[in-house]
C-alpha cells in the first residue's frame, strides 16, 4: 500500500471516532438484552447475507483484507494496488451500505441481528465505511465494554471458521 493510502487510512480512522452515529434505520428493534420477536432464521438474515455477499466479493476480486481488534470495536481494511480490484471493493461496500443504510424491517433479520440494530438506533453502536484511493476501511465501534466484547467474539468465531 502507498504511504499516501496508509495515511488516507489514518486520517479516515481517525475522523470516524470523531463522528456521531447516524441510523437511518426503522423499524421497532429491542432494546439492550430483550428477546426479538418474529425473526428470520440466520440464513435468511439480509444482514448476514449483505456481509457474506461484500466477504465474498473481496476474496472473489484478490483483494487484501486485514481486520484489527480496537479497544472500543474492530476495524476491518480491505484494499488493492490494482485499480479494478478497488472499483469491485467499493462496488461491495457501497452495495452494502445500500442495504444497511436502507430500511430494515426486524422480520427480515434473524434476532442477533435485530438486537445490533437496536443498539445503532439507541446510538450504542455505530458502523461506518469510507472508501479511500486504494480500497475501503471499516469500522464499528460501541462504548459499552459488553457490546465491544460481544463484536469481537463474533469476528473471532467467524475468522476460525475461516481457517478450519
Amino acid at each position: 500500500m502507498s504511504k499516501r493510502g496508509t495515511l488516507i487510512i489514518i486520517c479516515a480512522a481517525l475522523a470516524l471516532v470523531w463522528m456521531s452515529a447516524s441510523s437511518g434505520l426503522a423499524g421497532d428493534y429491542p432494546r439492550g438484552e430483550t428477546k426479538a420477536t418474529k425473526a428470520s432464521p440466520i440464513d435468511d438474515c439480509v444482514a448476514h447475507k449483505a456481509v457474506k455477499d461484500c466477504m465474498q466479493a473481496f476474496e472473489k476480486a484478490g483483494a487484501t483484507t486485514s481486520m484489527v481488534m480496537l479497544e472500543w470495536g474492530t476495524e476491518s481494511i480491505t484494499y488493492s494496488d490494482d485499480p479494478k480490484t478497488v472499483r469491485k471493493i467499493h462496488e461491495a461496500v457501497d452495495t452494502r451500505d445500500a442495504i444497511f443504510n436502507g430500511t430494515l424491517a426486524p422480520k427480515d433479520l434473524c434476532q442477533e441481528c435485530q438486537v445490533f440494530m437496536g443498539y445503532m438506533k439507541e446510538g450504542k453502536l455505530r458502523w461506518e465505511s469510507v472508501k479511500f484511493d486504494n480500497g475501503a476501511l471499516i469500522i464499528t465501534t460501541s462504548t459499552d465494554p459488553e457490546i465491544v466484547k460481544h463484536m469481537q467474539e463474533k469476528y473471532q468465531e467467524k475468522h476460525q471458521e475461516k481457517k478450519g
